[in-house]
Parts: C-alpha cells; sequence; structure tokens
C-alpha cells in the first residue's frame, strides 16, 4: 500500500469514517483499496494500492486538485490567517510536512484584474471563499486559473452561494437529496472533501440553507462553517469577464 498525503485539512477525526465511507462507495467499481487516517498535522492521509488511479478518480470529484505538489503549479492551500494586506496559507508536502506561505491580497486583487487597493473587489475575494480556514488554489504565488474560473462560474449562473464547511461529500449529498434542503438548492460543488459551494435557488434566502445545513449538522453532532456570497455583491466584478481566459 502506498502513502498519499492530500491537501486537505481535517480539523475534527470524527469526519474519517464518512470520508472513509465515500471512498468505499466511490472506489467499489475499481477495485481499489483505500485507508483513510489523519496525520498529526491534520492533513488528509490516503493509503492505497493503487494512488494514480485513485488520484485521477477523486480530481474528477473535486474542483481544486489535492494532491500536494513540490513546484507552484496548481497548489491548494489554506488560508491560516488574513492580517491586513497580508494572507498566511498552509500546505502539506509529500512526506506529510506542513509548509507555509505569505502573500498580499493588493497582489492578489492586481493579478486577477481588478483595480489594486480597491475595497469592494477585496470584499469580493472574501465573500468567494478568501478566509481563514478555507482552501485556496494557488500558482506561481497568485490565485490559479481555477480560482479565476470560479468568479466566473458565480457571475454567469448569476445566483447567491453559501460556502460550507464541515462536512464531507457523503453528507452533503444525504442532506441535498433529502429533507428540505432539495427544495432551497439548485446545485452543488465539492471544493474540497470538506469545503462544498451550494447554489441557492432564486427567490431564496441564503438563510434558508444555511439554516438547514445546521439542523443536518447538528444532527450528526458536527459543526460547521459558512460564508454566504450573495450575487448582487459580485456586481462589480462584471467586467472580471472580460479579463477570464
Amino acid at each position: 500500500m502506498d502513502k498519499l498525503v492530500l491537501s486537505e485539512k481535517i480539523e475534527r477525526i470524527d469526519v474519517l469514517q464518512s470520508l472513509q465511507e465515500w471512498f468505499n462507495q466511490l472506489l467499489k467499481d475499481a477495485g481499489i483499496q483505500v485507508l483513510v487516517r489523519r496525520s498529526d498535522d491534520k492533513w488528509l492521509c490516503i493509503e492505497t494500492d493503487n494512488p494514480r488511479l485513485l488520484l485521477s478518480t477523486l480530481n474528477l470529484q473535486v474542483y481544486y486538485p489535492l494532491e500536494p505538489v513540490e513546484k507552484p503549479i496548481l497548489r491548494t492551500c489554506w488560508i491560516e490567517k488574513i492580517q491586513g494586506n497580508v494572507v498566511t496559507c498552509s500546505y502539506p508536502l509529500s512526506d506529510g510536512s506542513t509548509m507555509f506561505s505569505r502573500y498580499t491580497l493588493s497582489n492578489w486583487v492586481a493579478h486577477l484584474g481588478f483595480k489594486r487597493n480597491n475595497i469592494s473587489f477585496l470584499d469580493i475575494l472574501k465573500n468567494t471563499g478568501v478566509d481563514v480556514d478555507y482552501p485556496i488554489n494557488i500558482t506561481l504565488e497568485q490565485p490559479s486559473i481555477l480560482y479565476r474560473k470560479l468568479i466566473e462560474k458565480l457571475i454567469i449562473k448569476g445566483l447567491d452561494v453559501v460556502f460550507l464547511r464541515g462536512l464531507t461529500p457523503l453528507e452533503i449529498d444525504i442532506m441535498s437529496n433529502k429533507g428540505e434542503l432539495r427544495k432551497y438548492i439548485a446545485d452543488f460543488t465539492y471544493l474540497t472533501l470538506t469545503t462544498h459551494i451550494l447554489y441557492v435557488k432564486i427567490g431564496i434566502r441564503p438563510q434558508k440553507v444555511i439554516e438547514n445545513a445546521i439542523t443536518f449538522s447538528s444532527k450528526l453532532h458536527k459543526h460547521v462553517i459558512y460564508k454566504v456570497c450573495e450575487w448582487k455583491g459580485l456586481e462589480p466584478a462584471s467586467l472580471f469577464l472580460k479579463t477570464c481566459t
């Protein structure tokens, strides 16, 4: 069995059982054996007999790739701290050790084609998942093309969204297929294995989605955190579509 360390922060040990069940369902027809655990630094560790097939299958499920990379190409990091203009991120290396990197929000804003130091665009970053305990995909010290396309998708869809952190794909599937939540969301995306985007139907308040998510998670004795991104708050970024390639 080969060991893989993924760029997924596991804050609570009880998440592992749900992830183990989800991997078993995902890979049951592929004949891949998987054992899920957490490293001392809280990174998700996978032991498998077919790491290449596992990674290719996993990357079809999540929006941000989770395998650790030595070179700064499509590296998924986790935001540890935002202090003023400085963002501190962490990410794992293949040996399980943790690395830290620092970036500046104003440079990110300029890189994305916005006006540097424009407060409305800083707000857009924070509303679209650039916040403590959330993931961000980086390439060459800047938000990657995946993040750029994420903002583009949010603008094109024209829907309010809820960024939800703390549940697994298996739990999101159950929550969206049962109960009242399915009446309130139009779609969802696994951003990572524990962070998701819920697209709110037109005419529904995001608070209804949040209330249902909290009720569901409380029944599982789990705590979730969330961020709301209202579509009208993305209006200053409409010209951003012209800069996306």
